[in-house]
C-alpha cells in the first residue's frame, strides 16, 4: 500500500510563494501525471504545493483584442466557458478530446503545455 506523499493547499497567492521560497515544495496543479508516479512508488520524500485552489490562475479574462487564459484552468471549465467557445473554438473542441471526465475535470491548460 502507498502512502500519499505530503502535500500543502496555500490559501492565496503570498502563502504559494512563502512555501515555494524555501525550495522545498514541488509545484502541482491538476497533478495527473504525477498520480502516475505516485502509483509507482516514486515519490518517496517529496512535498508538493497543491496550487489548484489559486483561483487567481484559473480565471478567464477577456479584453477587446485578447483572450487571457490562465495556466490552472481546467479543461472542463475551459469547454464550458462562453467565452472561450465563442473566441477560442479549436481550444474548447481541443480540451473536449482531452482524455476522459475525470481528466478533463482535474487536467489544467497549463499543465498540458
Amino acid at each position: 500500500m502507498s502512502v500519499e506523499p505530503p502535500v500543502s493547499s496555500p490559501r492565496d497567492l503570498d502563502e504559494a510563494y512563502a512555501i515555494l521560497a524555501d525550495g522545498q515544495a514541488k509545484p502541482i496543479a491538476g497533478g495527473t501525471d504525477l498520480m502516475v508516479a505516485w502509483n509507482a512508488g516514486g515519490l518517496a520524500g517529496r512535498t508538493f504545493l497543491d496550487l489548484s485552489p489559486l483561483r487567481e490562475w484559473s480565471r478567464v479574462r477577456a479584453t477587446k483584442h485578447a483572450l487571457t487564459v490562465g495556466a490552472l484552468a481546467t479543461h472542463t471549465a475551459l469547454v464550458g466557458h462562453p467565452l472561450v467557445r465563442r473566441r477560442l473554438p479549436l481550444l474548447a473542441e481541443a480540451c473536449a478530446t482531452a482524455s476522459g471526465v475525470q481528466i478533463q475535470n482535474r487536467g489544467t491548460l497549463g499543465g498540458d503545455i
